[in-house]
């Protein structure tokens, strides 16, 4: 819901800027939307992967998830060209989960370990290999555009291990851990970013 409210009230001039992209290094709502629904996708990517491959098998699971996040990718260009009246690739929000859903695939059915061990490579390789050469590309592009995918995908495979974790009959406990955590991890990178 909150994708759906954000995206639509950015088109107003009148809409409270709490409710828009931040345009500096500051973060606002509108700013945590996306990662939160990359999250909360984790979470249940594996737990669905898993009962599918029992179920239809492993080939034809991943096939079917290859083109679900296919249709999704596909759906972001054109949904673009819509909006812009004109062709265009400029990349979405839809993009990029598209594309975050196939790489974070072959490393779902991982043990947490290597989920975690995959997630901090990811962030590696986008911290250290990517973003010191493109930040500036990054930066101006929506989502990260397309070089910030790893990135997307980090956030998939670190959420599917908190999905692991997840027992419906205790969601009170699950939400304040989840809650401490997502909050020190907050004041962790809000202090790097201050202090840089």
């Amino acid at each position: 819901m909150s994708m759906i409210l954000v995206n639509f009230l950015a088109f107003f001039d009148s809409t409270p800027s709490f409710l828009k992209h931040a345009h500096d290094q500051s973060m606002t709502f509108a700013d945590l939307v996306a990662p939160l629904f990359l999250f909360v996708l984790g979470m249940m990517y594996r737990k669905s992967l898993v009962r599918r491959v029992s179920k239809t098998g492993r080939s034809s699971t991943y096939l079917h998830y290859v083109r679900r996040y296919l249709l999704v990718l596909v759906l972001g260009i054109i949904g673009g060209c819509v909006v812009q009246m004109r062709i265009t690739f400029d990349w979405g929000i839809l993009q990029a989960i598209g594309l975050a859903g196939i790489i974070a695939l072959p490393f779902m059915e991982l043990a947490w370990l290597w989920r975690t061990v995959t997630g901090v490579l990811f962030l590696g390789l986008h911290g250290f290999g990517i973003l010191p050469f493109a930040q500036d590309a990054i930066a101006v592009a929506k989502h990260g555009g397309p070089m910030s995918t790893l990135a997307w995908a980090a956030v998939i495979l670190f959420s599917s291990i908190a999905g692991d974790l997840f027992d419906p009959g205790n969601i009170g406990r699950i939400m304040k851990r989840i809650s401490a955590s997502g909050i020190s991890w907050c004041f962790a990178i809000g202090r790097r970013s201050v202090g840089a």
